[in-house]
């Protein structure tokens, strides 16, 4: 087994990167429709991973690499979406957030989540996705997977822009 300490510089926040894909497109199934039968819970549990593994990237790339933590926080203070993912992280996992990501107005208020069903002719109803709102203090609602979608393509841009990738297809 190798150990994390014995890895290529760099290759462990791109390890991390590939877990994050991975979580996307669990969620990616979750909201069209393709994933499920499972109970609820289990589908919110994997849509807040996704967020936890999205905030936590940065983690790995100031640890794992040379580029400097001011420069990595600039990039989540300057995009919204990855403020979301921040705040969902951070709100999960200590229960309440301390110091909001977002901007004032814009913080996250609540969660909804919502069922896309339809009716098939025999009058079952099967699960054709979730949908996971952001409910905003400024009264926005906002669905979760663009967020997540806007969030994994910033962070392609940065991982190619610093050289860590060249296209997704690594």
């Amino acid at each position: 087994m190798t150990q994390i300490q014995n890895l290529p510089h760099g290759s462990c926040c791109i390890d991390h990167f590939k877990r994050l894909q991975r979580w996307y497109d669990r969620f990616e199934k979750i909201y069209t429709g393709e994933r499920y039968g499972e109970q609820f819970d289990y589908y919110f549990d994997e849509i807040l991973v996704f967020f936890i593994f999205c905030h936590h990237l940065k983690d790995w790339i100031i640890k794992d690499t040379s580029i400097e933590s001011r420069e990595v926080e600039k990039l989540i203070n300057d995009n919204e979406c990855l403020q979301f993912c921040a705040d969902i992280a951070n709100g999960t996992k200590h229960l309440e957030i301390d110091r909001s990501r977002s901007r004032q107005n814009s913080s996250i208020k609540s969660y909804v989540i919502l069922d896309e069903s339809t009716i098939l002719p025999d009058g079952t109803f099967p699960l054709v996705g979730l949908r996971f709102n952001l409910l905003l203090e400024d009264g926005r609602s906002i669905d979760a997977f663009e967020i997540a979608s806007m969030s994994l393509k910033i962070w392609i841009d940065f991982l190619i822009k610093k050289g860590l990738i060249k296209d997704t297809n690594f």
